[in-house]
């Protein structure tokens, strides 16, 4: 690499960390989706209770987020000596294993260490995608590539705050260039670290249990049959050492095997309700909390029983009106492909306003699409223009750069396996744009391969004009 295009790639790694410094310093208490509970597992880590969460100090952690509108650190929350501790099942431990492993280096519960190290890493990658793509195709498109991702405010909005879904996209991307690594030096140590990195990640995120897999059957065109083969051998059987912990974990206190979490049933149920229906499914956590105290049963909320019966009832009605379902699953399909999420112009306290969610507003009012744009213009064309974004710049661009590329269609085939997986994987049980935004630094890839292709197609035309002009 030369001189000019190493200032370019540090450039552009400055821009990406000065994008996501901004957004921490206006967001680092912005409270934003849900699974803040690992910070109480972390504290119960460190203070000896074990993967527990407390019933009390759970319930106050609700409450001071919903009367504060922010993020309530840890540190708030006090220890109630009378507490009642539930095991961890509901969700996977990774990221609170991972504040633990912060904080006890710290000695203080607040999560903006994290959020500092997330916005690094995620910066960071900027450099992997230049790899990844340097190698795959050349400088150029390695240059493009790296700056759109530098600028992906979804991505770098959820960098900054202390979830586990950023860690998500590190995982995919590293695997990719791992397994180009594998292809340039076929040793077992890039074969083992695929295995160990999905491991790790499935402790952060359930869904990437099958990534490494999936990536690696589509590798077949890119690396030998006999070398992908062995990849898929010994990355399996690296993952199923790292999850071997969990699994005689839950099967010590559950006494059955469950080799992920429970909420699988819940999440079933709940993507059911994105359709008005009449089997009473609703697109809310509180929806399937009433179903079951309904049903007449006292689980409670997140074991596994709580998921077993969500899960029953949703594949009795899949299998009754399979209809239903595939209606279902058409209308996931554009979140899936065209995942638009928050870039952070929002207020710190928008996740409490149902004015930002068009679900909720519309929960709430019963209104249609129409009213809710004329209720609140600016927040309307803002999300517009984020759909708009999302269909224009990461999929049609991506389509004309698969375009160019279909001869080259091993590398294609590698790049294109990692939105698949994730679109596979969701678009059957539930789809949010988080959920499979991790893909979609593919389309930045290919976007920057159309880019590439179309400046490189003007230069004869501007070469042409240019020996005209000297002629007249």
């Amino acid at each position: 690499m030369g001189i000019f295009n190493r200032k370019k790639i540090l450039i552009i790694l400055l821009v990406g960390l000065a994008i996501r410094s901004g957004l921490l310093i206006r967001h680092h208490h912005t409270y934003f989706l849900s699974g803040l509970t690992q910070g109480l597992l972390a504290r119960n880590i460190l203070e000896g209770r074990g993967l527990v969460v407390g019933e009390k100090e759970g319930e106050l952690l609700g409450e001071l987020q919903s009367k504060k509108r922010k993020l309530v650190d840890t540190f708030e929350i006090p220890v109630f000596e009378n507490d009642r501790y539930f095991s961890q099942i509901y969700d996977i431990p990774g990221h609170g294993i991972l504040l633990a492993g912060i904080w006890k280096i710290t000695h203080d519960y607040r999560y903006i260490y994290v959020q500092i190290l997330q916005i690094i890493i995620d910066s960071l990658m900027v450099l992997l995608i230049f790899s990844i793509c340097r190698s795959l195709f050349n400088e150029k498109i390695a240059i493009f590539a790296s700056f759109l991702y530098a600028i992906y405010f979804p991505q770098a909005f959820l960098s900054v705050h202390p979830l586990r879904d950023c860690w998500v996209m590190f995982v995919a991307i590293t695997i990719i260039y791992l397994i180009i690594r594998y292809h340039i030096k076929p040793n077992i140590t890039n074969a083992l670290s695929v295995g160990l990195l999905t491991g790790l990640g499935t402790y952060m995120r359930p869904n990437l249990i099958f990534i490494a897999l999936v990536i690696s059957i589509f590798s077949i065109f890119y690396i030998s049959k006999r070398l992908c083969l062995k990849l898929i051998l010994v990355s399996s059987s690296v993952i199923a050492v790292t999850m071997l912990p969990w699994w005689i974990r839950n099967w010590k206190v559950y006494h059955r095997f469950i080799p992920l979490s429970a909420n699988f049933g819940h999440v079933m149920w709940v993507g059911l309700g994105v359709i008005p229906n009449e089997y009473g499914f609703v697109h809310s956590d509180e929806a399937a909390t009433d179903y079951v105290k309904n049903a007449g049963c006292k689980f409670r909320y997140g074991t596994p029983e709580f998921g077993q019966l969500l899960l029953e009832r949703a594949l009795e009605v899949i299998k009754e009106d399979p209809i239903f379902y595939i209606g279902v699953l058409i209308h996931r399909v554009p979140v899936a492909v065209f995942p638009a999420t928050e870039w952070g112009i929002e207020p710190s306290d928008f996740a409490f306003q149902d004015k930002w969610s068009f679900t909720s507003w519309q929960r709430a009012t019963g209104k249609g699409i129409i009213a809710y744009g004329k209720a609140h213009p600016f927040i309307f064309v803002y999300k517009l223009i984020r759909k708009v974004f999302a269909i224009g710049l990461l999929f049609v661009l991506a389509l004309g750069g698969i375009w160019v590329k279909r001869k080259e269609y091993d590398k294609v085939f590698l790049l294109v396996s990692v939105p698949f997986y994730f679109i596979f994987v969701h678009l059957f049980t539930d789809v949010d744009p988080r959920y499979v935004y991790p893909g979609t630094w593919v389309y930045f890839v290919f976007s920057a391969v159309f880019i590439e292709n179309l400046l490189e197609r003007r230069k004869p035309s501007r070469q042409a004009q240019f020996e005209i002009a000297e002629k007249e």
